[in-house]
């Protein structure tokens, strides 16, 4: 029984204490609030309801990072995509501050 144990625990006898994640950093932690698309972006994460306009109003999306991949594959070949998306993101500043 005991080595059966030992083999689980693989020679540890206690579990490690450390997360190894701890001092990773992270992306957009010390940066003010930009506009600029980046899925770690927080301005891109944050919670909104928002709608597809050139879709209408069938497609809805729960935060400006969704919106933004929809854009970019559905329609990749409007001129106004990055302006459209940034505006959106000033938008959304202006709500966080």
């Amino acid at each position: 029984m005991s080595t059966v144990l030992k083999d689980k625990n693989r020679g540890l006898s206690h579990p490690q204490k450390s997360n190894p994640f701890e001092r990773r950093r992270k992306a957009y932690a010390d940066k003010p609030l930009s506009n600029d698309p980046h899925a770690q972006n927080p301005v891109f994460n944050y919670k909104t309801f928002l709608r597809c306009e050139f879709c209408g109003s069938r497609k809805r999306f729960s935060n400006a990072w969704k919106l933004y991949m929809h854009f970019k594959c559905h329609h990749s070949s409007e001129p106004s995509l990055l302006s459209v998306i940034r505006k959106i993101a000033d938008a959304i500043i202006g709500e966080m501050k």
